[in-house]
């Protein structure tokens, strides 16, 4: 039973979910939601948001997890609709935010019409999946009406976070290596890290996460540069 409930978590309509998805329903639902909308105002980019947004409406919110943000600015009177692949966090959210709109979909593969928004919102999002953040920047584009804006956040790869990883590259090789995982009595799953590393874009700094499923892609960080080549693709400037 275990088992099945763990597998239930990455398997939405036939298709894979990325674990940080199931790990942030997961977080997102043992939180109050009242708390965590009453953290938004501390954000250090709400100035930002409140400075930008007014004159772009309708919002989007693109991966609104708990629909927190979406809540923040209905409370500062901005039209907003909120986007998450959980329906769980999604159906919480109509009960708890009324008078505004949850949809539980695939950013890659939004059920919105072209042009439908003055802004989107998406905030540690893109970077979650393992093809990385082109299916989705397309979709912002696509449903960003011209002259629309996106505020768009992931992790940034500069120097502290590459020192960081240059220096538990020992720590990772030994937590990757299925013998010595044996023998110390750790989780094993069915997927190797090998397999989850195929998944993933060449030449990008990818985290990943080991649970009973085994392991799986977490997420990327990316530099200014990559960003910018990123942006540029889908017509973004």
């Amino acid at each position: 039973m275990k088992q099945e409930a763990n597998e239930e978590l990455y398997v939405r309509s036939g298709a894979m979910v990325p674990a940080a998805a199931a790990a942030f329903e997961e977080g997102f639902m043992a939180q109050s939601l009242e708390k965590q909308i009453a953290h938004c105002d501390h954000y250090e980019l709400a100035a930002y948001l409140k400075k930008w947004l007014p004159g772009h409406q309708p919002i989007l919110e693109a991966g609104c997890g708990s629909g927190r943000w979406v809540a923040w600015f209905l409370k500062n009177g901005w039209s907003t609709t909120g986007l998450d692949w959980s329906e769980k966090l999604c159906e919480r959210a109509r009960r708890f935010i009324p008078g505004t709109r949850f949809e539980a979909g695939d950013m890659r593969n939004m059920p919105f019409d072209d042009g439908e928004f003055g802004a989107i919102v998406s905030l540690g999002a893109i970077e979650h999946t393992p093809e990385g953040p082109m299916r989705s920047l397309r979709e912002y584009f696509r449903v960003l009406r011209p002259g629309g804006i996106a505020i768009i956040t992931v992790p940034y790869l500069g120097l502290a976070r590459r020192w960081s990883r240059f220096i538990n590259i020992p720590k990772n090789m030994i937590s990757r290596n299925l013998i010595l995982r044996r023998l110390l009595g750790k989780e094993m799953g069915i997927r190797r890290f090998r397999e989850a590393e195929q998944e993933t874009l060449r030449g990008y700094a990818g985290d990943f996460i080991i649970s009973e499923r085994g392991w799986d892609f977490y997420q990327y960080s990316f530099s200014k540069g990559q960003m910018r080549v990123f942006f540029t693709r889908p017509g973004l400037r």
